[in-house]
């Protein structure tokens, strides 16, 4: 939706009526904007979300001479209810080196591998639907129900990602 399709609908809600022109319209849009307080508190309970996915930008990685070796992607993963962050460097996004890092990130702190157990999977689920990966859902699920010997249990995931 941009401000061209909004002004637009608003002319066309408004026929025969004398109505603002576009400058207009986004002044007046803009000074709307700037009224509202821009947050959506959430609240997380300890244990039941852990929000991990890569940052952004990738990370250069020198060899011996100084030049680039590879350019690291950045792995993060932050429990909803403390923000307590875990970060490692991976040589891709790829699916073993993403669940490398999400296991990692389990086995960072022993005394909150339980709590991450649960969020864990939540995660990889929105993760493996979100890269389109539904052929091997089934094996990676699989993998990790062995790893964290828990039963699966299944986020709520839209296709639309």
């Amino acid at each position: 939706m941009t401000l061209q399709l909004l002004w637009e609908e608003y002319v066309g809600a408004n026929p025969g009526q004398k109505t603002l022109r576009y400058t207009q319209f986004c002044q007046r849009y803009k000074d709307w904007a700037q009224t509202l307080k821009r947050s959506m508190p959430q609240q997380h309970y300890a244990g039941e979300k852990l929000f991990a996915d890569y940052a952004g930008q990738t990370v250069p990685i020198l060899d011996r001479t100084g030049g680039i070796a590879f350019k690291a992607h950045i792995f993060v993963a932050v429990l909803g209810a403390s923000n307590y962050t875990y970060a490692c460097a991976t040589r891709s996004e790829a699916t073993p080196d993403w669940i490398g890092g999400l296991i990692d990130a389990m086995e960072f702190d022993h005394a909150c591998h339980d709590l991450f157990q649960d969020a864990a999977q939540d995660a990889l689920a929105h993760f493996v639907a979100r890269r389109r990966m539904r052929p091997h859902a089934r094996q990676v699920r699989a993998q990790c129900h062995q790893f964290f010997t828990l039963p699966w249990r299944q986020a709520r995931i839209s296709l639309a990602l």
